[in-house]
């Protein structure tokens, strides 16, 4: 269910209740997921710009 709903410019923000953290857990998983994701994103840009350089 959408909780709130703002908007930024051009853009809709809209909170949903589903989105809420309820658990240490929780967050804990939330934020190592966003860590191996960060760290994909980290790790091939630095192959690609060895690949461009030789």
């Amino acid at each position: 269910m959408v909780v709130f709903e703002m908007k930024i410019g051009n853009t809709i923000v809209r909170g949903h209740d589903d989105c809420v953290v309820r658990t240490a857990a929780e967050r804990q998983e939330i934020l190592d997921n966003i860590g191996r994701i960060a760290a994909g994103i980290y790790r091939d840009k630095e192959k690609k710009q060895k690949e461009e350089t030789g």
